[in-house]
């Protein structure tokens, strides 16, 4: 019996195929809104790639060249999660970002002015709660009085609400920490 891979895509043929029509599509999107009646595209664009799993098909589009393959003169800028990649795109410093549904969601209540064109990858297993079992913490009541660290203002932020919540627990029952998600250790 074959075991599964989340990877499993992404190798030989099929994989390079699939990437090949990854970077061909995001061109087309790109310059899809660049009409005769658009101004020039710019003679380079930059897109702002977090260095998660669910945005290896960019990642390694453009380790394998396949952008430049395609003509597209692409600048990338990569950033180590994807709500510093919105920052990016909404700082005026990326046309594009890879970015997950949670601060797209909150971004768009304070602005207007950016859209969603692509998925790029869907998942629903990227958040998990590691405990520390030598502390005591065997289920989800043993979180009380406990601080929980999140990088705030994202996914894995919502996810911790939402775990809290459904085990009847809520935020003043705990001391949530802001990460940093630039901090190495």
């Amino acid at each position: 019996m074959a075991q599964s891979s989340p990877t499993r895509g992404l190798r030989g043929l099929r994989g390079r195929v699939h990437l090949w029509r990854l970077a061909r599509a995001l061109l087309a999107l790109i310059f899809a809104g660049f009409g005769s009646a658009a101004p020039a595209a710019p003679a380079e664009l930059t897109l702002a790639i977090a260095q998660i799993p669910y945005a290896a098909p960019l990642l390694i589009a453009d380790a394998k060249g396949f952008f430049a393959a395609e003509g597209l003169k692409l600048k990338v800028i990569k950033c180590p999660i994807g709500l510093i990649c919105m920052k990016q795109l909404l700082g005026g410093e990326a046309h594009f970002a890879t970015v997950g549904d949670t601060p797209v969601m909150l971004a768009g209540f304070t602005r207007h002015d950016f859209g969603v064109v692509a998925t790029t990858s869907t998942s629903g297993r990227e958040n998990r709660m590691v405990v520390r079992l030598d502390r005591g913490i065997r289920t989800a009541a043993d979180l009380r009085g406990r601080r929980i660290g999140t990088l705030m203002g994202t996914s894995g932020h919502y996810f911790t609400e939402a775990f809290l919540l459904f085990h009847g627990l809520n935020r003043a029952d705990v001391i949530l920490v802001a990460l940093d998600p630039t901090d190495p250790t």
